[in-house]
């Protein structure tokens, strides 16, 4: 199903309308795959959606929003409503793309996730 999102460099956020079938299966399942729809040059995501809740988040998430997202006809912004809308996060675990419509030139990237052990400097964590 197509959804607006806004992709902040790190992490692509996307809303859903909170109590509804995306948010309750995403709780369960969080796997995710998103792509840009373009068959010709597409960037397929592969990760994990969690829910935003942090008021912060949900503003830089509804700033955002507002600036990319604009009525050309009346210059209304759209708006996230935390009221309304369930808001979530994708983690990159995997990005594969290609132009042209020519998978041959396929290039994958493969993101690891790692935390620093503020004891022991050493890595932990991903897969």
């Amino acid at each position: 199903m197509p959804v607006w999102f806004w992709w902040d460099g790190v992490s692509l956020y996307f809303t859903a309308r909170a109590g509804t079938l995306k948010p309750r299966s995403l709780a369960k399942r969080p796997a995710v795959i998103v792509h840009n729809g373009d068959g010709v040059d597409p960037i397929i995501i592969e990760g994990r959606a969690t829910a935003v809740v942090e008021p912060s988040d949900l503003e830089r998430v509804n700033a955002a929003y507002g600036r990319k997202y604009v009525d050309p006809a009346t210059g209304n912004r759209a708006m996230v409503d935390a009221n309304v809308d369930a808001v979530f996060r994708v983690g990159l675990e995997r990005v594969q793309a290609w132009a042209y419509a020519n998978a041959s030139t396929q290039t994958v990237w493969q993101f690891i996730e790692r935390r620093i052990d503020g004891e022991s400097g050493r890595p932990r964590g991903g897969r």
